[in-house]
Formats: C-alpha cells, sequence, structure tokens
C-alpha cells in the first residue's frame, strides 16, 4: 500500500478571542510514506494543524489537500473514515470488546463480517497481541500500553493511506513507550502509510521521526530531517531545543533513531541471527586486533623488565597502576582525546592488556631454567637465539596464560564500545538499554559471555598443550 502525500498551504486557524493565530500561514508537504513529526510546547498549534487534516479543526484561510484533493471538498464523514486517528487518551468505546473497537471503520464502510473479522485478527498480531487472548476482552481489562496498541489497530483498520497520531504515548511510562515506538516504526515501515506524528518529546521525534517539524507560536520554525535539525538549525529556537553543537548528544540519539528503525522490536537473536553474528564477528575483530597490537608493545616490555630485574618492579607498578583505572573512567579520558568512534575503545583495549602480558613475558623469561641458558650461551647462542630458542618457548605456557586473561578481559571490557560509538556486541546491549529492549540486552550479554568462555576454553587447551606438549 502506497501513502497519500499531504500538502498544507497557508493553512491559518484563528480562534475566537485569542490574540494570535492557532495556526498562522503554515505550508509544507509530507510526501507518501513519510513520518512526519510535529514537534513543539504545547499552545503551539501543532495539534490543532493536525486535526485540520480529517477536518476536526476547520481552517479560516489556506487549504489542506491529500493526494492534491482540497478535504475541505470531501464531505468530512467519508473523510474521516479513510484517515487513521490515534489519541492520547486512546479513545476505546468502553461498551465494545477489544475486536468490535477495531472493526468499526471496517464496519461502517460496509466490509463483509469474515473479512472484518480477518482483517481484527491480522492487526491485533500486527500489533503484538495475541488474538485469541484480546480480541473478547474489554478496554477495562487492558493495560495502558495494550489499550494503545488497540488504538493503533483500530486507527489502521481499514488500510488508511494517511495516519494522524496526536502525541498516541504520552500516557505511558518510558519502557511502555519504548515499546510502542518500535511498534510504530515497523508498522509504519511495513504498510507506507504517510503519517503525521504530533509530540513535545525531542527524543522521541528524533527516533521516529524521517522529517521533523519544529512549530511556535503557531508558525514553522524549520523542516527538516533529524541530522540536518543537528547539524544546521535554522533558528536560535531549534539550535536549544536540539542541543545543537553537542557531540555526545547528537551520536547517542542518531544511533538510537538509527537502532529502533532496524530493530523492530523482535527477539533479536531469532528474528536477527545474520546480524548478531555480524556484531560478534565485529566484537572478535576488534578484541583480536587489540590484543596483536597490545603483544607487540608488551612482549618487548617484558623482554626489557625481564633483563633488568632492577626495573621490573617499576614497569610492572605503573602497568599495574594503569589496569586498576575504572574502565569508564579512562574512556570518558580517551573521548575527550579522539572523539567518540572506535578509536576511544581500541586504545584502551591496548592499554588494558599491557600489564596482564607484559607480567606474563617477565614471569614466564624468569621461570627458565639458567641452567639451560648458561648451557646455551656456553654453545654459541647469541643472546637473540636464547631468547628465541630456548626463552620464549618455555615460557610460552605462562604467556599463554597472560594472553587467555587478557583476551576474556578485551572481550568483556569491549562491549563498553557501545557507549562511545565503538563496534560490536556493545552497541547491542547499549541500544537495548536506550530502547527498553530487554531481548536486546540479553542477546548482547549472551553473546558475549559465550564468546569469553570459547576463548578461555580454547586458549586454555592450547596452553595444556604448550605445556606438556
Amino acid at each position: 500500500m502506497n501513502g497519500a502525500a499531504i500538502q498544507f498551504a497557508g493553512a491559518t486557524v484563528r480562534y475566537a478571542g485569542a490574540d494570535r493565530a492557532a495556526v498562522d500561514d503554515v505550508s509544507f508537504e509530507a510526501e507518501p510514506g513519510e513520518l512526519i513529526v510535529l514537534l513543539g510546547p504545547s499552545g503551539c498549534g501543532k495539534s490543532t494543524l493536525l486535526r485540520t487534516v480529517n477536518r476536526l479543526v476547520t481552517l479560516d484561510a489556506g487549504s489542506v489537500s491529500v493526494d492534491g484533493r482540497n478535504v475541505a471538498s470531501v464531505d468530512a464523514v467519508e473523510l474521516r473514515r479513510t484517515i487513521g486517528y490515534a489519541i492520547q487518551a486512546v479513545g476505546l468505546f468502553a461498551h465494545m470488546t477489544v475486536a468490535q473497537n477495531v472493526a468499526v471503520v471496517p464496519s461502517l464502510l460496509g466490509w463483509p463480517a469474515n473479512d472484518v473479522a480477518t482483517r481484527v485478527d491480522e492487526l491485533l498480531a500486527l500489533v503484538g497481541l495475541e488474538p485469541s487472548r484480546y480480541r473478547g476482552r474489554h478496554p477495562r481489562e487492558l493495560s495502558g500500553g495494550e489499550a494503545q496498541r488497540v488504538g493503533v489497530a483500530r486507527a489502521i483498520a481499514a488500510r488508511p493511506r494517511a495516519l494522524l497520531m496526536d502525541e498516541p504515548f504520552g500516557a505511558v511510562d518510558a519502557l511502555v513507550r519504548g515499546s510502542l515506538q518500535r511498534e510504530l516504526v515497523r508498522i509504519v515501515r511495513d504498510l507506507g502509510t504517510t503519517t503525521l506524528f504530533v509530540t513535545h518529546d525531542f527524543d522521541e521525534a528524533l527516533k521516529l521521526a524521517d522529517r521533523i517539524v519544529v512549530m511556535r507560536g503557531g508558525r514553522i520554525e524549520q523542516v527538516a530531517a533529524p541530522d540536518e535539525l543537528l547539524d544546521r538549525p535554522a533558528t536560535a529556537y531549534v539550535r536549544e531545543l536540539v542541543h545543537a553543537g553537542d557531540e555526545v548528544y547528537r551520536h547517542y540519539y542518531l544511533h538510537v533513531r538509527d537502532s529502533l528503525a532496524a530493530e523492530y522490536g523482535m527477539g533479536y537473536a531469532i528474528a536477527h541471527p545474520g546480524k548478531l553474528a555480524l556484531l560478534t564477528a565485529a566484537h572478535v575483530e576488534m578484541v583480536a586486533t587489540a590484543l596483536v597490537v597490545a603483544l607487540l608493545i608488551a612482549v618487548p616490555l617484558g623482554v626489557y623488565a625481564a633483563r633488568r630485574p632492577h626495573l621490573s618492579s617499576w614497569v610492572l607498578g605503573v602497568l599495574g597502576a594503569l589496569y586498576t583505572i575504572p574502565s569508564l573512567a579512562l574512556l570518558a579520558v580517551l573521548v575527550q582525546l579522539f572523539g567518540l568512534g572506535f578509536a576511544p575503545i581500541f586504545v584502551a583495549l591496548v592499554a588494558y592488556a599491557q600489564f596482564m602480558l607484559a607480567r606474563s613475558v617477565v614471569a614466564g623469561i624468569a621461570g627458565v631454567d639458567r641452567a639451560q641458558v648458561d648451557a646455551a650461551r656456553g654453545i654459541g647462542m647469541s643472546p637473540r637465539q636464547i631468547l628465541w630458542r630456548v626463552e620464549f618457548p618455555q615460557a610460552l605456557p605462562v604467556m599463554l596464560g597472560g594472553v587467555r586473561v587478557a583476551a576474556v578481559a578485551a572481550i568483556a571490557i569491549a562491549t563498553l564500545g557501545g557507549y562511545v560509538g565503538g563496534s560490536g556486541l556493545g552497541t547491542l546491549i547499549f541500544n537495548g538499554l536506550t530502547l527498553h529492549q530487554p531481548e536486546m540486552i540479553v542477546a548482547g550479554s549472551l553473546a558475549a559471555s559465550a564468546l569469553a568462555v570459547a576463548v578461555d576454553a580454547l586458549l586454555r587447551l592450547a596452553e595444556r598443550r604448550a605445556r606438556f606438549g
């Protein structure tokens, strides 16, 4: 189904006795299939503007057109049956069951009873309500979130090409609101319905909108995509509203927005096994690369310290002090130095691995039988040959133990990368926390835990083989 084009041309609404127009010369167009958010404070005219589309509010000047047809030329009742409408108060009819509420508009349009029943079950499933459990319930038997889902189902029951939503999620708690936002994104994308969504919450607007219409005092301040609002606010009011110039805020919400559009609120590991595999692979790549770089630093440093016992305690002491710094505190410093993205978490992984790796090198070399080292010197081996042919082979089990501990710690620390814009499983956990989506948190946590257990087992096996041959 294709969405409708909705066009406002000089739309103006004046209420008797008011000192200014409630909506003042508003002009913009919603493209077919777009999700447009009308954003602004209470009294800015956003709800009034929305209600001009289905003629619940009459224009005093200008026009509103749906697919090029002026709504003023269409019978108001006929018009409203072709446009979905959902509000914060939901407005479910208390004397009707859930199925009867959802079926209202199709029944008014004269759909056959079998088609209506089928459509009701389709819609209940679409909004995440099991038809057999919910179709016979009454509104008083529903939670706030369930009632809102039924309200959405009723709004789209007759397959409208345009959907009007007036702060539909404003009366529910944050956890339910996050779930409803995910459902809305999924439904709008699946059905291609052009949607006008009213909210005073910029965070909600940024998560949902293809474009945002910022209103104040009945007029438009700016119409733009979320990233454009953040990057190029047109007025001082918009700049303050969107926290322009705050890179942490910008990154956070654009990241959440992309995730919200992608996840559709389903059981993550079941619904997205391919993406979970890609995130796990990215996690492995980040940790493995960091460990390779860490080894290139820690092995020479450990050899240097092992050759100079009087400096060994100092070297390990400094690295140990670095290791005790809380990871979030270190990341906060690194974000200031490198900005958000891959760099801060990568540097943190390399830094945290140093102590365990260097200590294992020092301990491994110190544990080699000195008689064997003396014998190697006696038969003419150079210091480099002694290191590579005698000390490293015998120190390898201890060094692998250090690699094992460092690798498992790095897998855990790498999950923090999601908070600073890195890749890997941390992004899944971070997005789940932000979107109040437990299945994403569980999927990311279990995948990271399984990865740590697998790496620990593999390196223990390698350590045992190196020790016993």
